[in-house]
């Protein structure tokens, strides 16, 4: 799970400075501000990660995220300066259902910290890897490589373990660029091994190897829905497959309930079927088996108790149900990405989002949602009013956008659940709509009195 993040010259910002990352944290401010790029750098770094091509330092375009060209994403379009992600994870520890799959993930200290710089050689037109830090308190490993535009600086892969035990390791294959792959290791002579040197390199090599493991499986558990979910289908076919995200637009939502729906222990459609009616978009989620391994999605009417295909439900419920869904099937320790999540939805609806995600952050996963909702805004003050929520569990995040780069500021949440002092431009919108209607009426009801006098 995200605990801080850091980008310099990417996107809108020229440096976010340190982003401290609570269970759930909030992301707002104006349009084109910068904030969904916190998001999409995130998204990247997993690209890059599940990458099979070693030799490309980072992704920018892939299934998650596009980023365009170098240009498009370096603050200012400044090719010529190098863009860096700074990450921090904390691993969650323990055994975990997926999909009600058990999976065990080892205990221990569970800290991990991610330094990446990359820059941009027109020469060539690639992307290279100037500097990676990967740093592990768990293993007590340090990984740093450094090249020279793309190319090794001699014996420049260094690690150091626990003990005390520091050693060098030579490239064998310059070949591999990303930050996460660890070149071979290569031992020329067994007989070496008899010496106490070779010996800890070998057991530093495989730390390295289990510490990158960890950096796959922290990058890979960012789960990213995009603002705009995919329009709902009359029926869709069962591949046998077991999806375990419901995909960027949520496309794979309805797959996800379908492998999970003989699943009793996960219960999900059940229990997306409480929250459905908790927030009145329908009373029970059926699924029904037609021919040739298709199925329907029907939605029970909350007043008819009539089934309701679900592209005739309405166009909101298409759009909460994959939220619902990731939601519900996330994995402790995983971090879910969403970006404008009410987009479609009733204010009601808005604010009971926010119950939902609060519940998703208190069961170890992580929440970072970018919006532009005062009506889930205010549903989280609510919660810290009524002490149901920590304050110290949300961060909320203002973006202000400035020819200097976006400017990121932390707005303090009191133990009431009131912002003491709000950024400006923070929700002013409401007050000011409010103060010009009460404005107005007041001014016509004047003149009509002034008119009734004259009388």
């Amino acid at each position: 799970m995200l605990t801080n993040i850091r980008l310099r010259n990417f996107k809108a910002f020229k440096d976010t400075g340190s982003l401290e990352i609570a269970p759930l944290t909030v992301l707002t401010g104006p349009n084109s501000s910068g904030k969904s790029a916190i998001l999409r750098a995130m998204m990247a770094l997993r690209q890059t990660v599940e990458s099979r091509d070693a030799a490309t330092a980072f992704v920018p375009s892939g299934s998650y995220v596009d980023l365009g060209a170098y240009e498009e994403f370096a603050f200012g379009g400044d090719i010529k300066s190098s863009v860096s992600f700074d990450v921090g994870c904390r691993v969650h520890a323990g055994q975990v259902p997926i999909l009600g799959v058990p999976i065990t993930i080892s205990e221990g200290a569970n800290d991990l910290h991610l330094s990446i710089e990359i820059a941009y050689l027109s020469s060539s037109d690639r992307i290279y890897l100037v500097e990676s830090v990967i740093e592990s308190e768990r293993e007590g490993v340090r990984i740093h490589r450094t090249t020279k535009r793309g190319k090794a600086i001699g014996r420049s892969y260094r690690t150091r373990v626990a003990d005390s035990i520091e050693f060098e390791v030579d490239l064998v294959d310059t070949a591999t660029a990303k930050f996460s792959a660890t070149p071979p290791f290569h031992v020329s002579d067994t007989k070496r091994l008899d010496n106490e040197a070779s010996r800890n390199r070998l057991m530093g090599a495989q730390m390295c190897r289990d510490v990158e493991d960890r950096v796959f499986r922290e990058l890979s558990g960012l789960i990213y829905i995009g603002p705009l979910r995919e329009r709902p289908k009359r029926m869709y076919i069962s591949t046998g497959e077991t999806p375990r995200e419901v995909g960027i637009a949520g496309e794979l939502g309805p797959a996800v309930l379908w492998s999970a729906s003989g699943d009793r222990v996960l219960n999900l459609k059940d229990r997306a079927s409480r929250w459905c009616s908790h927030m009145d978009l329908g009373a029970e989620i059926r699924l029904d088996t037609m021919y040739g391994g298709y199925f329907q999605v029907f939605v029970l009417d909350p007043n008819t108790s009539m089934p309701i295909n679900l592209p005739d439900v309405g166009f909101g419920m298409g759009q909460i149900l994959p939220i619902l869904i990731q939601g519900l099937i996330a994995p402790p320790g995983a971090t879910l990405l969403l970006e404008q999540p009410e987009i479609h939805l009733h204010p009601k609806v808005q604010a009971d989002l926010a119950d939902f995600l609060l519940e998703v952050s208190q069961r170890g996963v992580g929440v970072i949602v970018e919006t532009h909702s005062e009506h889930l805004m205010t549903r989280l003050q609510r919660r810290i009013a009524e002490e149901t929520l920590n304050p110290e569990d949300v961060a909320l995040y203002y973006v202000t956008p400035s020819r200097d780069g976006s400017s990121l500021e932390r707005v303090v949440i009191d133990e009431f659940g009131q912002i003491p002092s709000a950024p400006e431009g923070f929700f002013e919108e409401g007050f000011e709509e409010t103060f010009k209607f009460m404005s107005a009426v007041g001014a016509r009801k004047a003149q009509g009195n002034r008119a009734g006098d004259s009388k």
